[in-house]
């Protein structure tokens, strides 16, 4: 039975890490692929900009790489590892510079540190998810803030359906627009690591995804 069970539990860990893998590497392909967008362009082409642009990008897409086939590699439960808050702000926002992506003035402390497998996933699902909306919705705005250990991922773009958003995080949506897997797993992470994510404000003009710290998110709840 013993051994039953933890077979079962490995194969639940093969599951879950082959999807949040699958999802990765469809980030850092739209990465990829905004970079050869920007490097094939009249605008850019031999220029000193994208010069620039690729030394910025291709390393930060590389180390990503490297954690995601880590991942698949050993698919079993590992403890987070903590990196600092503004070392990881400024990589995000540096990854996303290129696109269109606001950042707000980080407001953290300087000592302050946050896991980095679950920021990354999160990040990348919700601010992908924020660019496919602003692609079928020109005119979107995505706003990215941290603050303390809360992150915060906005758009200025339609609500999310009530059919979708009454089971979003809770279990796999299919979904044309990316609400699916991704963001299922990500809230699955979310939990493991103490943290809640959650969608905080959802009318037209304003939809908001939080990742919050779950002592935030309870104190938040009760405010509502």
């Amino acid at each position: 039975r013993e051994e039953k069970l933890r077979e079962a539990s490995y194969l639940q860990a093969v599951h879950e890490t082959g999807a949040r893998t699958t999802h990765d590497i469809k980030n850092l392909l739209q990465s990829l692929n905004v970079l050869c967008s920007v490097a094939t362009g009249s605008d850019y082409r031999d220029s000193a900009q994208l010069n620039a642009l690729v030394r910025r990008q291709l390393p930060l897409v590389a180390q990503r790489l490297a954690q995601t086939l880590e991942r698949l590699q050993r698919p079993q439960a590992e403890p987070e590892s903590y990196v600092s808050a503004t070392i990881w702000w400024d990589a995000i926002s540096r990854q996303y510079q290129s696109e269109g992506v606001e950042f707000s003035p980080a407001r953290i402390a300087a000592d302050a540190r946050l896991p980095r497998s679950l920021f990354d996933s999160v990040a990348d699902n919700l601010i992908r998810n924020a660019l496919a909306k602003r692609a079928a919705e020109p005119g979107t705005r995505v706003r990215v803030s941290l603050e303390g250990g809360s992150l915060r991922v906005s758009d200025t773009g339609s609500a999310v359906p009530d059919s979708i958003a009454d089971g979003l995080l809770r279990a796999p949506i299919a979904s044309s627009g990316g609400l699916g897997i991704g963001l299922y797993q990500a809230a699955r992470q979310a939990e493991a690591s103490g943290y809640r994510l959650l969608l905080e404000t959802n009318r037209d003009g304003e939809v908001c995804f939080a990742l919050l710290e779950q002592v935030t998110a309870a104190a938040s709840a009760d405010s509502r």
